[in-house]
């Protein structure tokens, strides 16, 4: 069970469900890391673009994208 929403995903009670919009910015943000650009670039960029953050609002961290890219969660779906 999961006690939270990651990023790119929406819960249907124990199941998580793609997101449509946020898997393409997961996309983009691993695209975008394997040509070499730092998680603060990354971040930059989806501010720029006004990509929302999980929550709908706010700045992207550089973390918060480490995270999502270096997710177990999100590299299954890299790998499919």
């Amino acid at each position: 069970m999961f006690n939270h929403e990651p990023y790119g995903y929406a819960r249907n009670g124990d199941e998580l469900i793609a997101v449509e919009a946020e898997q393409a910015a997961i996309g983009l943000m691993r695209e975008w890391r394997a040509c070499g650009w730092t998680f603060r670039r990354i971040a930059r960029e989806l501010d720029a673009a006004g990509t929302p953050t999980k929550i709908g609002m706010g700045r992207w961290h550089p973390q918060t994208i480490k995270d999502i890219v270096e997710s177990d969660l999100h590299s299954s779906e890299a790998a499919a």
